[in-house]
């Protein structure tokens, strides 16, 4: 019977994972067997507690220790139970799927979520190279914003937030470009005095404050960062 796409991705995936595990173990001949272990028993929470550091492409349903450290894909989405008590930074390219323990690794197959399937290594040196790569990555990192929608930017005032949209109008005025997006028949602003290349139809992404304008009130995103995605 031939394997559906999803099966064979993650028997892909599963197995690449496996053949790195046992490069690295067997290259420096480990021999006990619960050095590292394919399980879908684990928990970030147990073991007193302690904050956890985390990547991932993108996040599932999953309990982290407060203060814990993640890393996710620029644009992912992120649980407010992880937001609202995890520091949290955006890549434009995460180092892989995996958690930090104190002293222990879990590698990810895929998505990191409350009972996926992942490798479960105390291995010392993979356990380094996996921080090393998280260092590297953190610090490129960007604190992440929620992201919130065109059409309901007024909810959001005096909160930084990420907007994305197409742009509808383009003006400029007093040395600020003024970026007009609509989503769901209802305009939103974002100004900026970084101009970026967009025109009529462009697909924008802005980071910033969200003000009130001073004559009709409408809702405007002060942006400190905008860049055009499409």
């Amino acid at each position: 019977m031939p394997l559906d796409p999803v099966s064979a991705g993650l028997g892909l995936g599963l197995g690449v994972l496996a053949t790195v595990f046992v490069y690295e173990l067997g290259v420096r001949k480990v021999q006990n067997r619960e050095h590292a272990k394919m399980t879908r028993e684990w928990s970030l929470v147990e073991g007193g507690g302690h904050p956890v550091r985390l990547a991932g492409a993108a996040l599932g349903d999953l309990a982290l220790p407060p203060g814990s450290k993640v890393l996710v894909q620029r644009g992912a989405f992120v649980p407010r139970t992880i937001s609202d008590t995890c520091q949290v930074r955006e890549v434009s390219e995460v180092p892989g799927n995996f958690a930090l323990l104190q002293n222990s690794a879990l590698v990810f197959a895929a998505t990191p979520a409350t009972g996926a399937p992942a490798l479960w290594s105390y291995e010392e040196q993979v356990m380094e190279r996996l921080h090393e790569s998280f260092d590297r990555a953190w610090a490129r990192g960007e604190p992440i914003v929620p992201l919130a929608p065109v059409d309901a930017l007024a909810r959001f005032e005096g909160q930084m937030v990420a907007v994305q949209g197409n742009v509808r109008e383009v003006a400029d005025k007093g040395g600020i470009q003024y970026l007009r997006l609509m989503e769901k028949g209802v305009p939103a602003t974002v100004a900026s005095e970084h101009r970026v290349s967009a025109r009529n139809g462009t697909l924008i992404r802005a980071v910033g404050r969200v003000e009130r304008a001073p004559v009709g009130g409408e809702a405007i995103l002060r942006a400190t960062k905008v860049e055009a995605i499409g």
